[in-house]
């Protein structure tokens, strides 16, 4: 990948992963996912922001966070099948952690 591709695989250029990047390492998952949070702090509604917690959450291994933050997400959305969906899978993963 040249140094221009990996520039537009970033947000806003700042070196966060736009998701096409599954060998990331966790630990800049869970980074990102602080970042997440403060800005989810100062814009608690903002679904953008909360997709983006819940997959970086998801994908760091941190299925608890992300499962927070897909029913804070509900009540911004209720009826979402896929996001219900989500949320089952996610407890599954939260009650037997070693089975994900």
């Amino acid at each position: 990948m040249t140094k221009a591709n990996r520039k537009q695989n970033t947000v806003a250029g700042q070196g966060a992963p736009t998701g096409g990047e599954p060998h990331a390492p966790r630990s800049r998952r869970a980074r990102w996912v602080a970042v997440l949070r403060k800005a989810l702090v100062a814009h608690p509604g903002d679904r953008d922001t909360l997709l983006a917690t819940i997959s970086f959450a998801r994908d760091a291994g941190d299925a608890g966070t992300a499962l927070g933050y897909a029913r804070q997400f509900a009540l911004l959305t209720p009826g979402d099948q896929g996001l219900i969906a989500l949320i089952e899978n996610l407890k599954q993963q939260v009650d037997k952690p070693h089975a994900a």
